[in-house]
């Protein structure tokens, strides 16, 4: 885009004009809000209504995307990451990247940490690192494959430097053929005003006429919470989130003695508004 300021070119990767730094906005989400990611969303949109249409379905996809519209981006966390945000100097959560680059932790060897890079910049090139990841939300449960300790966020604490893709762009790219150097393929992105429109395009062809508003959550995330087989939209923050942003957690109680002493920690250290429901 040209800056609205001096009209140099901005790149998309940067949040400011290069020449007189002018805001230009997060770039997850002015990529989110080009006109041709947003035609092609539009496109995916009327080939689910249409068969919706055919099968009776219409208004339960209505319904499907007023339940999404309300959805939350939830972060799930060990009990020691969860800890160590709540309790450290810093307020702000360490992503994998950042922790990566200052050597906090190292990459698994699970097939997953080693190879995310180059999907992960080919979805959002450059400015990749720059942003944080949650899942979009019904329930507020979350992955638990990611830990057992769900962590909903304040919506207008994201909502305005938040974006939404189909799914874990390494599956993405594998289940569409996008090798590093290719552009991925457009109309799987929206802003977070905009979820509940890439929900219906993701998930309208689950919606049956016969479908129960109680079956919604386990439609935008499957029940296969504690896999790496789970389906679900991915959320991108971008940049810092603080403990400012937790709204609620959600978790177990511990059994062991020292995981017991964590959790009290936890409990004692984080605001008083935030709700915490243990299971």
């Amino acid at each position: 885009m040209n800056c609205q300021n001096c009209g140099a070119l901005i790149p998309q990767e940067t949040r400011v004009c290069l020449s007189c730094q002018w805001d230009a906005g997060f770039p997850n989400v002015r990529r989110a809000e080009k006109a041709d990611e947003r035609a092609a969303l539009e496109a995916r949109i009327h080939d689910v209504e249409v068969a919706a249409a055919t099968r009776g379905a219409s208004t339960k996809v209505e319904e499907f995307a007023v339940a999404v519209s309300t959805s939350h981006a939830v972060m799930n966390r060990r009990l020691d990451d969860l800890h160590s945000w709540s309790v450290s100097a810093s307020p702000f959560f360490a992503s994998f990247h950042s922790q990566i680059r200052d050597g906090a932790i190292a990459a698994r060897d699970n097939g997953w940490d080693e190879q995310r890079t180059s999907p992960e910049n080919t979805v959002n090139p450059i400015y990749f690192k720059d942003l944080q990841v949650a899942a979009l939300c019904l329930d507020d449960l979350g992955m638990k494959y990611y830990g057992p300790y769900c962590v909903t966020l304040r919506e207008k604490l994201i909502a305005n430097r938040a974006s939404v893709f189909e799914e874990n762009p390494f599956i993405f790219c594998k289940k569409h053929a996008v090798y590093s150097g290719d552009a991925p393929p457009l109309g799987f992105r929206a802003t977070w005003q905009n979820r509940a429109a890439l929900a219906r395009a993701k998930y309208g062809h689950k919606i049956l006429f016969t479908t129960d508003p109680s079956e919604f959550p386990a439609i935008l995330m499957s029940s296969e919470r504690d896999s790496d087989k789970c389906d679900f939209i991915e959320v991108h923050i971008y940049e810092k989130v603080g403990r400012d942003a937790i709204e609620a957690v959600t978790g177990p109680v511990p059994k062991g003695r020292e995981d017991k002493l964590l959790w009290k920690q936890v409990k004692r250290k984080l605001d008083k508004s935030v709700k915490v429901r243990e299971l």
